[in-house]
């Protein structure tokens, strides 16, 4: 009995003191989750994990033991927007692609299925305030004009002022987290920096499944040009919809103002307006796509769930009206693979050596520079191809970097010192940089892949009155490898080059080690902006922007990418051929080489 008493006076005071927190203000989160039936006599241990205090991602709540299948919690929070969390079942955690995300309310109680998504209810999601947005909106701001070495490149100061002052003129008094995360990436998009975004990879879990993942996507996948969409893959409710058929109008709005808005949001250095075409393609497949981040932000479905479009069928001079079911990205990637067999490329196969047109040519795929995100050793990738090039005595070598981005600075040198018997001259520039040393009140809101970028004092020296220059690079040269290839290139380009991809095609035509063919490059001749990105983390919309710190500049002046030598068209419909016409241009330019 005496036992009996002294549990109920510890309830009591637990019962006060969970009243007490809640009159201070604190919230009553309640969890439920169950979990796969399990044989019966063996033991389950399941915890909660998650990015608000008391809980944690690095140590683990206990939940209780409601039946042999169903496991509780409850915690008590200060009051915010959303909580992140997941569940750990005897040490092994929900292999869910994001973070679980839950709006906070009073009546917070939530009900999970173990490793299952659960949607999200956007109508629960709370709102930005106008005040809360500005404040971020000059933060982004004041951090540009301090970190930026090149924010005025293309675009005056006074335009990029106006544009601001514009946005932001005439604002709701709250916002939704997909109006704030369109309105900084349409003012970000007229620096015209091709490294300068909301990169849609940054973004916090939240931000990524309440405003860009969705059920609100097209059932489609596209081929867009300048005035036209077509469709490339139909993975909608009906069937009958044929591969080429023309998007003409989409919520009766023609597919030219919607293609006309959309490159207004589009990332790319300069008046390169062919990097974002390429950019603004849809394939359903990655992560993210810039048509998919930007598009039913601004064209929203009907009702959320509904587009009415205007459709020409490839093989009839008619239009054709339809209603389709938006779907996300994750079941239209699911159906693509069912329905056509695709799915993504993995990163290494995106390199690939191999002889062809019996043996007398070199074929080297080198689709990214993205070392870092690679399990195959690119290093000795490179020897091995080159090496099998030396043995064979092969004169003629197509290298392809269609669709490369860019990637490792390092990845691309090494590829560059194989391309050449003799030294390559690296081609004169001027690097700079906005700060030597980046202010304590910029640096708490600032990341990177290391922090020795935000402390550059005995790197560099003053340029003029704003600017740092880096300090001279000794290395004038490129020395060649032992197994340097010597004979004739043809280098494979196309819009998406940009970034190292782009500096690499560049630094090849400069030394004239190469037959560019293809499409117009991204990047600017002038130079970009790149090679070190700093992350902003606005702290009151949570949106994180990139920022690049280094500006590279060249003596030529033009505005324009890597024009080839050898242009090829682009016709409207390549899409439905298995022909690749570029390639085939190239072996037969080859074979009229003789060596």
């Amino acid at each position: 009995m005496r036992i009996v008493k002294i549990l109920l006076v510890v309830v009591f005071f637990l019962i006060q003191g969970i009243e007490q927190l809640q009159a201070q203000g604190l919230i009553t989160l309640k969890f439920q989750v169950t979990i796969p039936k399990q044989k019966k006599g063996k033991t389950n241990k399941v915890e909660l994990r998650g990015n608000l205090a008391p809980l944690s991602w690095d140590r683990a709540t206990e939940m209780t033991k409601v039946n042999d299948s169903v496991y509780s919690a409850a915690i008590l929070i200060a009051p915010s927007k959303a909580i992140e969390y997941k569940y750990v079942w005897n040490n092994e955690w929900e292999t869910l692609e994001y973070n679980r995300i839950a709006p906070i309310r009073d009546d917070f109680f939530i009900t999970d299925r173990f490793g299952k998504e659960t949607a999200i209810d956007y109508s629960k999601l709370k709102t930005i305030s106008k005040a809360s947005f500005l404040s971020d909106v000059s933060l982004m701001k004041y951090s540009l004009e301090a970190m930026h070495p090149a924010l005025t490149r293309y675009t005056s100061q006074d335009s990029l002022d106006l544009a601001l002052t514009k946005l932001v003129g005439s604002l709701p008094e709250q916002l939704t987290e997909q109006q704030v995360f369109i309105l900084i990436s349409e003012w970000l998009a007229k620096i015209q920096c091709g490294h300068t975004y909301a990169n849609f990879y940054n973004q916090s879990d939240y931000l990524i499944q309440t405003a860009l993942n969705r059920a609100d996507k097209l059932p489609f996948a596209l081929s867009i040009n300048e005035k036209r969409i077509y469709i490339t893959q139909n993975l909608s409710e009906y069937k009958s919809i044929e591969i080429g058929s023309e998007l003409q109008a989409i919520n009766d709005i023609p597919a030219q103002t919607i293609i006309n808005k959309l490159l207004q949001f589009i990332k790319a250095d300069g008046a390169n307006k062919g990097k974002r075409l390429a950019d603004l393609q849809l394939t359903g497949l990655g992560k993210f796509e810039a048509w998919d981040a930007y598009f039913p932000l601004l064209f929203p479905p009907t009702n959320g769930t509904t587009y009415k479009l205007t459709i020409k069928p490839y093989s009839k001079d008619v239009t054709v009206i339809y209603e389709v079911r938006s779907i996300s990205r994750a079941t239209r990637k699911g159906l693509l693979a069912k329905r056509y067999k695709l799915k993504e490329t993995p990163i290494d196969s995106l390199l690939q050596f191999k002889l062809i047109e019996k043996g007398t040519i070199g074929y080297l795929k080198v689709g990214t520079f993205a070392s870092y995100m690679m399990k195959k050793d690119f290093k000795a990738f490179f020897e091995k191809s080159f090496a099998t090039l030396k043995a064979k005595n092969i004169q003629k070598l197509i290298l392809d970097i269609r669709g490369n981005e860019g990637g490792s600075d390092e990845m691309a040198a090494l590829l560059t010192s194989y391309l050449s018997t003799k030294p390559i001259t690296v081609e004169p520039n001027v690097q700079l940089v906005a700060f030597q040393q980046l202010s304590p009140e910029l640096l708490k809101y600032n990341d990177s892949y290391s922090k020795e970028v935000f402390d550059l004092r005995d790197r560099t020296e003053k340029f003029d009155a704003r600017l740092y220059s880096l300090k001279k690079n000794s290395v004038k040269t490129i020395a060649p490898q032992a197994t340097a290839f010597g004979g004739k290139t043809v280098l494979l380009i196309d819009e998406a080059n940009s970034s190292a991809s782009f500096l690499f095609a560049k630094q090849l035509a400069y030394n004239k080690l190469v037959t560019t063919l293809g499409k117009e490059t991204g990047g600017a001749l002038s130079g970009i902006n790149a090679s070190k990105i700093a992350f902003l983390k606005l702290p009151e919309t949570g949106i994180e922007v990139d920022i690049p710190l280094i500006a590279t500049y060249f003596g030529n002046q033009e505005n324009k990418g890597l024009t080839p030598d050898i242009s090829t068209s682009r016709n409207e419909f390549d899409f439905l051929s298995k022909t690749d016409s570029d390639l085939a241009e190239a072996i037969k330019l080859l074979k009229k080489t003789v060596r």
